[in-house]
């Protein structure tokens, strides 16, 4: 995933997370030696709030069709 927080981001939208959630979860995925700068989390949290649930879920579908190893996933 590297550093970017759009999976995760695109993960939160589609199952309906809310924003408290999906920012401790990046926060989490960090681990405990780093934290993500208060930028870095308003940008997050503003693509968040932009994020369509209906587009999240359009952009899992598409990860799931690139990744064969997600087939059972999708049964």
């Amino acid at each position: 995933m590297g550093e970017r927080h759009d999976p995760i981001l695109i993960l939160g939208k589609s199952i309906g997370l809310e924003w408290a959630t999906v920012r401790a979860l990046i926060v989490l995925r960090l681990g405990p030696a780093r934290a993500p700068s208060a930028s870095d989390l308003e940008e997050a949290r503003l693509n968040f709030e932009r994020l369509v649930p209906s587009t999240a879920q359009r952009v899992l579908g598409f990860w799931r069709m690139r990744d064969p190893g997600t087939a059972a996933i999708r049964a």
